[in-house]
């Protein structure tokens, strides 16, 4: 039976803007595996998938709400190369409050 040991990280209302907050959500994306990922939820219906890619780059999903202003599925995917761009995604999709679950 394998073991499944999902990790909640439930980071209660973070501002990202808040320092504090910020490096440890750019802790959790630095330090994430190529086999693990992260969902960022804002609660308010979109909600953002990341993976580390094995060359150490990152791809993101983003799963809109029903009323998407995307015209394309393949819009939704965004593969970026750094932590910065990650941080810039997840504020002009989410906003500045969010919470964070491994899988």
């Amino acid at each position: 039976m394998a073991n499944l040991n999902h990790q909640l990280l439930q980071l209660t209302a973070p501002r990202i803007s808040s320092k504090q907050k910020k490096t440890e959500f750019k802790m959790k994306i630095k330090t994430l595996d190529s086999d693990e990922g992260i969902k960022i939820d804002s609660g308010r219906g979109t909600k953002i998938y990341l993976n580390r890619r094995p060359s150490s780059s990152y791809v993101a999903e983003i799963a809109e709400a029903k009323n998407s202003k995307m015209d394309h599925p393949s819009e939704n995917i965004r593969f970026i190369q750094n932590i910065d761009e990650i941080i810039a995604l997840v504020e002009k999709t989410l906003g500045k409050s969010f919470s964070v679950i491994d899988y």
